[in-house]
């Protein structure tokens, strides 16, 4: 994590168990102080173990406290607290492009360092196996699971995707065990997408859901969790930045399964698309 580390903590504290997240807040409420802090000092005042603070240290300075405290030092010099907007007054729009531009990339950094390749992979899998696929969302999600469903749609999968709550819930007492729900839900507090999740799983159905928060009721309810980072870098910049981090993660399953379309599969996604015209199917 280098010199982004109190940024990767700030954007990303959510994620974090309980303990890591008191060392966490200790360490950002006042990082200068912080390297200050012998381990035994740290222990009392987080209320940890001192074995917490050192698997804390290995997972986010890669070496023991002393590591860490070296992390967070050199950290001070550049760290500033994140602002409401990136952009400053007078500064004119393509500064603003170019600005949004550098934190979507650092946004898209977090995502991919916050999710488990493995469990990437796993979710591909479960799409591809799936006898039925349904995706909910609600709100700004509801945005991120339509182009997801036209994209599962032209890839030959399965899929719907329903957004109105009532009809949801409907739907999700006709999955089954070889049904895959994808809950998509940025709090992972949305009301609506955990009832209808809860009704999909009395029903057998594995839960996949892509959250920005590890720790909602949305993830501690899913089978795997998925995670869609903002840059940690502005207040005002966060909800678009967690919105086309979702948008990336579903194109890189989807882009995965394209890679695994046979001759006639890629025909049908072509076809699908648009892609190729009558006279370019004829010949095909």
């Amino acid at each position: 994590m280098e010199d982004q580390l109190l940024s990767m903590l700030e954007s990303n504290i959510s994620y974090l168990s309980g303990v890591e997240q008191r060392i966490a807040r200790i360490l950002l409420a006042d990082p200068q102080r912080f390297t200050t802090f012998s381990m035994s000092d740290l222990a009392a005042e987080a209320d940890v173990s001192q074995g917490s603070i050192i698997n804390f240290s290995k997972k986010f300075a890669g070496g023991g406290f002393p590591n860490l405290k070296l992390k967070v030092a050199e950290c001070l010099a550049s760290h500033e607290r994140k602002p409401f907007s990136l952009v400053d007054p007078g500064e004119g729009v393509l500064d603003a492009f170019h600005k949004a531009m550098t934190g979507q990339m650092r946004a898209y950094q977090n995502t991919a360092a916050l999710n488990d390749p493995a469990v990437l992979q796993r979710v591909a899998e479960q799409i591809l196996a799936a006898k039925k696929v349904e995706i909910y969302g609600a709100f700004r999600s509801a945005v991120v699971g339509t182009d997801f469903f036209y994209q599962l749609l032209q890839l030959g999968i399965p899929v719907m995707f329903i957004n109105d709550y009532w009809t949801s819930r409907v739907s999700a007492h006709m999955v089954d065990s070889e049904s895959l729900v994808f809950a998509i839900s940025a709090s992972g507090k949305t009301k609506e997408v955990l009832n209808t999740v809860s009704i999909a799983q009395e029903n057998g159905a594995t839960v996949v859901c892509l959250t920005n928060n590890r720790n909602s009721p949305l993830a501690e309810m899913a089978d795997d969790v998925l995670i869609a980072a903002s840059s940690g870098n502005s207040v005002g910049g966060r909800a678009s930045e967690i919105y086309f981090s979702q948008l990336m993660v579903t194109e890189a399953l989807c882009a995965h399964i394209r890679s695994r379309l046979d001759d006639s599969g890629q025909m049908r996604f072509l076809r699908l698309s648009g892609t190729l015209g009558l006279q370019d199917i004829h010949d095909a």
